[in-house]
């Protein structure tokens, strides 16, 4: 279930300049981003943020009218990005603590894998407004490989939703 409150807006420009790579392609759906939960270094404390899209025409293909597999992953990616960048800045998770922001932007193009991705439609989406809750649910680093378990939920105001657990291991360089 989507939050209504929240603890930190995530500035606009912050959120233009990690989904640059997307602008090219007028395939930014990301609109605006807020943390709900901060999560506690070395706790079992989640890292969750919330984000809402549109996607006034897909960058792929003709409007089917509803929110789709290939949506979903772009959206992820993008919800993913920010708030992983995000956390990188602030530094709120243990595995990006030795990146700075900038060499994070490098490793989100080059270096990060969706390594499992379940997903789950629960009902149809209206793609032209929805939300989506991410949550890192488990972190850890392994020499230079940090390995995150993440959690999604797509939902718009009419009651479609879709889930999904998405695993990523970004390759330190």
């Amino acid at each position: 279930m989507i939050q209504t409150e929240y603890l930190q807006k995530i500035d606009n420009d912050f959120l233009l300049k990690t989904l640059q790579p997307y602008s090219s392609k007028e395939a930014v759906y990301l609109q605006e981003v807020s943390v709900l939960s901060l999560g506690k270094l070395g706790s079992d404390s989640n890292y969750i943020v919330q984000g809402k899209f549109s996607i006034e025409s897909p960058c792929y293909v003709d409007e089917t009218g509803h929110f789709n597999a290939v949506e979903f992953v772009i959206c992820y990616n993008q919800i993913m990005a920010v708030s992983l960048a995000y956390a990188t800045q602030n530094k709120l998770l243990l595995c990006l603590q030795d990146l700075t922001v900038e060499e994070f932007y490098i490793l989100f193009m080059s270096g990060t894998y969706i390594t499992r991705l379940e997903s789950t439609y629960k009902s149809l989406i209206n793609p032209k407004e929805f939300s989506c809750k991410f949550e890192v649910i488990m972190e850890r680093k392994r020499s230079r490989l940090s390995i995150l378990k993440t959690l999604v939920e797509f939902s718009d105001r009419q009651g479609g939703i879709a889930l999904g657990q998405v695993d990523l291991a970004l390759k330190h360089s």
